[in-house]
């Protein structure tokens, strides 16, 4: 049922440093990756393509979902990051990883912000996690680490 697909496009290019300039390549072909998984209607809005543990990952950046990248364009879900501790039903917004010490770390965008419905101050964003080669996920609050960037920022 193609209204419950969604695609992803994904172009191949190379970006070359030589010196002081820099050169693009972009193939012209594309490919295309897929995935029936779904939160309210939205699907496939890949934040982040990651090598970790010997496989290709990439993160739905609104539903926390972390999928296997296979050949031939499907999306293999592996785990799914829920928000704060995670113990909340909504998904983690996750905005970029990296890999530290056998373990792929996964953030958000690092700031708290005001729900405009409840006043309330949400910090999900300040949360990052920690996951094993085997899937485990330790959830870290990172609001003091986030401070220090902002803070190196100026």
């Amino acid at each position: 049922d193609d209204k419950n697909r969604f695609t992803s496009i994904v172009k191949y290019g190379e970006l070359k440093h030589n010196g002081e300039k820099y050169t693009l390549s972009i193939r012209s072909e594309n490919l295309h990756y897929f995935t029936q998984n779904s939160y309210h209607g939205l699907g496939a809005e890949l934040s982040e393509l990651i090598y970790f543990n010997g496989k290709l990952y990439t993160i739905d950046g609104e539903k926390g979902i972390i999928f296997e990248v296979k050949h031939g364009g499907n999306l293999i879900p592996w785990i799914t990051l829920k928000n704060d501790d995670g113990n909340q039903k909504g998904g983690f917004q996750a905005k970029w990883a990296t890999v530290k010490n056998d373990k792929l770390i996964v953030g958000s965008v690092g700031m708290a912000f005001l729900d405009a419905k409840t006043m309330n101050i949400d910090r999900d964003a300040l949360w990052v996690k920690e996951i094993s080669e085997s899937g485990h996920i330790t959830n870290k609050y990172w609001d003091s680490e986030y401070k220090k960037v902002r803070d190196a920022m100026g």
